[in-house]
């Protein structure tokens, strides 16, 4: 990007990257997070997660060190350069093309690989070539039509694609004498429930048994796949308001004293986020109006509307208890099926974390201040005990608005009573809880409207989802179906998804047995899309089919969130909650032949698998 030596520069709130502009428009913020990141450039040996909302300056930052110490990745694999809608091929094409792109470069030896005859029926000495499909020089649809089929082969074959790709780096590293350090960017652009992000985590289990530096969401660093309770993750909070008028003036060039009110404006409405304050100045600086204050509001309405016009909105009872309390709890970022839509929140910047101090767990934050007027904040905290029952009768369709009574009057063992009368709990552990919540997110009348849920273990699909079928109805009733579907030639699965559309039932469950469906009927149930975009739907998909599924669900797969039940349960529940529950029924309903003796032991099955999984 051209700049300005003396002027204004201003911009999108593009990463700074040039020598020039790390010297010239960098503040120097966050040096202890900047600090334990250039020791892990000279003595690291694991990867490293770096965890920043949307503008928090994270790409920056990396660049700086990156510039500032001479020591730069050897190999940079970017996620959000390529194209929109990406898929596993896609991933795996984006790895493969760096590592091949390097091993020419370095002048590896690559004579005992048969990659350019495997996926692109080339000569083995052609790498050049298959450099190009992968990664073309320009858009052509030869290169188009030739990188599809090299990705139908990598959907078809992850397993020998993550091979090829380790042995591609073991040849660099030969060449280098060296252990490479690897720089993976751009993960931040894909929410932690989405298809994408699913796609996505395969490769990146690859790069992350290598020295790789990862460049996150912060919401990513609670999800199982990099969730570390140690210095490999590190979050980058909000910017003083000292640093980011700094950061303003720099950009203003010349021209900052007389824009220091303007400065102060978009300082004030930046809530700690470098690209809203550089955004904020942009539209003040643009902004007509009679006054001051008639300045600001149309420029706060104008970035509003940039920013959050198509961002799924929090609910206002998180942003309420967030403003009123200062902070967030980090387990709310990792309650299945995001209950309390704090991973919305926080990912989409409706709330901004400000810091977290040492040795406690809240995060604090605040609301940001360009979404504030569009909550219904109220004045005064509720009690608990009013929240509760705010969402028992929002859950039973009921106004909260007006829910109150005389604190002073009610006891606490009256408030126990109602409790029990209303919430019947036989079997309560912290396992059951996680299934509450879980049930909640999937039957209540704030579920999501299409869901993936994945699975690795069937036995354990099924304790669980015999569980959460049980409790569908505790507190509102759905009609409900649960089908179970094949691929088969005698009646198309397409066909039968559009036979059970017709019918009237609020939440449709359906089970995609069988491995490796037809191309054609995948493809089929794709160009359906559009007939299921008004209807609940959960489907349940073995974790070993569903990328191959993705590959072919162009358009559906954008519709869908996606989460791992194993995973879901694993990052809700500690090794100790996990030891406590078990310990808990341990001696409970032994030999018992009754329906709750049978819920007991099938939930023992469960926490003896997580407990194995958490040892690993």
């Amino acid at each position: 990007m051209k700049r300005n030596k003396s002027g204004i520069n201003f911009d999108l709130g593009l990463p700074l990257e040039s020598e020039w502009e790390l010297q010239n428009l960098y503040v120097s913020v966050h040096k202890e997070l900047q600090s334990k990141i250039e020791h892990w450039l000279k003595r690291g040996n694991n990867p490293l997660f770096i965890g920043g909302q949307i503008g928090s300056g994270k790409s920056t930052i990396i660049r700086n060190v990156f510039h500032t110490t001479s020591i730069k990745p050897d190999i940079e694999f970017h996620f959000d350069r390529d194209a929109i809608n990406l898929s596993l091929g896609d991933f795996w094409r984006i790895i493969l093309a760096e590592l091949i792109a390097k091993a020419l470069d370095v002048k590896a030896d690559l004579s005992v690989l048969d990659l350019p005859h495997e996926l692109a029926e080339l000569e083995n000495h052609q790498w050049k070539e298959l450099l190009d499909i992968l990664k073309p020089p320009r858009v052509e649809l030869v290169f188009y039509t030739k990188r599809k089929k090299i990705q139908d082969k990598i959907v078809e074959l992850p397993d020998f694609v993550d091979n090829a790709c380790s042995q591609l780096l073991e040849h660099i590293e030969k060449k280098l004498a060296k252990k490479t350090t690897l720089f993976a960017s751009g993960i931040d652009k894909y929410a932690p429930d989405s298809a994408a992000f699913f796609d996505l985590m395969g490769p990146l289990r690859f790069l992350m048994s290598k020295k790789t530096l990862f460049e996150l969401n912060v919401v990513h660093l609670f999800r199982p796949l990099f969730f570390s309770e140690t210095d490999q993750s590190l979050l980058v909070y909000a910017v003083s308001k000292n640093k980011i008028r700094e950061m303003l003036k720099k950009r203003m060039g010349i021209y900052s004293k007389g824009a220091a009110a303007l400065i102060d404006t978009a300082t004030k409405w930046s809530g700690g986020n470098p690209r809203q304050a550089l955004r904020m100045l942009i539209i003040l600086r643009n902004s007509r109006g009679k006054t001051k204050d008639e300045i600001t509001i149309k420029a706060v309405r104008n970035l509003f509307f940039e920013y959050f016009a198509y961002s799924p909105k929090p609910e206002d009872d998180l942003l309420n208890v967030i403003k009123q309390q200062g902070y967030i709890e980090p387990t709310l970022l990792i309650l299945p099926g995001d209950k309390e839509t704090a991973q919305r929140a926080v990912y989409g910047n409706w709330v901004l974390l400000q810091k977290r101090e040492r040795h406690q767990s809240k995060l604090q934050a605040i609301i940001n201040p360009i979404v504030v007027y569009s909550v219904s904040l109220r004045v005064k905290p509720d009690h608990p005990e009013v929240q509760l029952l705010r969402r028992y009768a929002k859950q039973k369709q009921i106004s909260p608005t007006g829910l109150d009574f005389n604190h002073d009057v009610i006891t606490s063992k009256l408030w126990e009573s109602v409790l029990q009368k209303q919430f019947d709990r036989p079997v309560a552990s912290n396992l059951t809880e996680i299934l509450d919540v879980l049930e909640s997110s999937l039957f209540s009348k704030d579920r999501a409207d299409r869901t993936i849920i994945v699975y690795r273990n069937p036995d354990i699909l099924k304790i669980a989802r015999t569980y959460l079928f049980a409790k569908a109805n505790t507190y509102e009733y759905q009609s409900f179906r649960h089908v179970v579907i094949e691929d088969s030639n005698d009646e198309p699965p397409a066909v039968k998804l559009l036979e059970l559309t017709k019918e009237n039932i609020d939440i449709l469950s359906i089970d995609f047995l069988g491995d490796k469906w037809s191309e054609k009927s995948l493809i089929e149930i794709d160009k359906i899309r559009d007939k299921l975009l008004d209807h609940q739907m959960i489907w349940w998909i073995p974790e070993r089919n569903l990328s191959r599924n993705l590959y072919y669900w162009t358009q559906l797969r954008q519709l869908f969130q996606v989460f791992v039940l194993e995973d879901e349960l694993l990052s809700s529940l500690s090794k100790e909650e996990i030891q406590s529950d078990i310990d808990f029924f341990k001696d409970l309903a032994e030999g018992d032949q009754s329906s709750e003796a049978n819920v007991v032991n099938n939930l023992k099955t469960v926490l003896a698998y997580l407990k194995q999984q958490k040892e690993r």
